[in-house]
């Protein structure tokens, strides 16, 4: 499959350091929620990257649920593979990939683990289907060797919790991701795109400069 002519131009608008927030966080949120006012299907989507014990990395998607002052947290089975590769290696990558905007945003940072009380108001508030699914991965450790075993364990788990509230399971929480580098970039014409990074250097709070 030859892709070479398979291109499009970015003529979507500038980056201009001029109209950059001081600080990283605000500036992604105010991305964030023109995203979410362009009508972007999820905008909140974010590809999160892990390493394993092997130095292998692995990425896959998971949503963004709340901004709080000091980073991006979101929440997952603690049984999971970015779970335990988490464990191992706490620093990760996030990026938001906001394409019909031309647009993506890549934060580096530490992830660390939210507190029980935190996932647990978050579980509660859950659709009550989610609530039950998050059960799936202490059955088995979450490996069913068919659709249908699957399928079948959600239906154990509705009866199990039929007319019952949903607790949270041991095997399941958050994490905070605690940023340490920004990278915005707006696709340009001719590819002549715009790239400003945010970094922390010693204590003097978040730095911004264009790279290439």
């Amino acid at each position: 499959m030859n892709l070479f002519e398979y291109r499009r131009e970015y003529t979507n608008g500038e980056l201009n350091e001029a109209d950059m927030l001081t600080e990283p966080l605000d500036q992604f949120e105010h991305w964030l929620k023109y995203a979410v006012e362009q009508g972007m299907q999820d905008a909140t989507a974010m590809v999160l990257s892990t390493v394993n014990t092997d130095g292998q990395p692995n990425a896959r998607n998971v949503l963004l649920k709340n901004i709080e002052p000091d980073g991006l947290v979101f929440f997952t089975s603690l049984a999971s593979q970015k779970a335990l590769e988490i464990k191992h290696n706490h620093k990760v990558c996030l990026l938001f990939n906001w394409l019909t905007l031309d647009r993506q945003v890549k934060i580096q940072g530490i992830a660390e683990p939210l507190a029980a009380e935190v996932a647990k108001n978050y579980h509660m508030g859950r659709p009550r289907e989610s609530q039950i699914s998050s059960w799936l991965a202490s059955v088995d450790a979450g490996r069913f060797t068919t659709k249908q075993a699957l399928l079948y364990q959600f239906e154990v788990l509705k009866q199990k919790f039929k007319n019952k509230q949903v607790p949270m399971p041991e095997s399941w929480g958050g994490y905070i991701v605690k940023p340490q580098h920004f990278e915005f970039w707006q696709g340009g014409k001719g590819r002549l795109h715009d790239r400003i990074i945010y970094f922390k250097k010693d204590s003097d709070g978040w730095q911004r400069e264009r790279i290439l």
